[in-house]
């Protein structure tokens, strides 16, 4: 039930209400325990991710502003990989375009 809802996104009600036409019994509350562990490791990823004291704009030296094209559309054609950093094991892609609004 958990790996359906994290991995494929596929509705907690919908696999409940087909388990139940089947006669198969789930574990709900394991599920929701997997879910609440999924959220915590994934704020502390974030976290980590984003400790103070790491200056990221020591990398983007030289590299031109990106251009945000959200405006126009969600994608677009040839994007222009301008340069790839590795961050504390974190692989950051920079482009010449992007659809993405930054929010840090």
């Amino acid at each position: 039930m958990f790996k359906l809802y994290d991995t494929y996104g596929f509705p907690l009600e919908l696999t409940r209400e087909i388990a139940q036409e089947h006669g198969i019994c789930l574990d709900e509350d394991g599920c929701q325990r997997c879910i609440q562990e999924a959220k915590e490791k994934s704020r502390q990823a974030t976290k980590d991710m984003f400790k103070k004291g790491i200056d990221r704009s020591k990398y983007l030296e030289g590299i031109p502003q990106t251009e945000f094209i959200g405006y126009e559309g969600l994608s677009f054609d040839s994007p222009k990989l301008l340069k790839e950093i590795n961050i504390d094991g974190q692989k950051v892609l920079i482009f010449d375009k992007t659809p993405c609004y930054p929010e840090m």
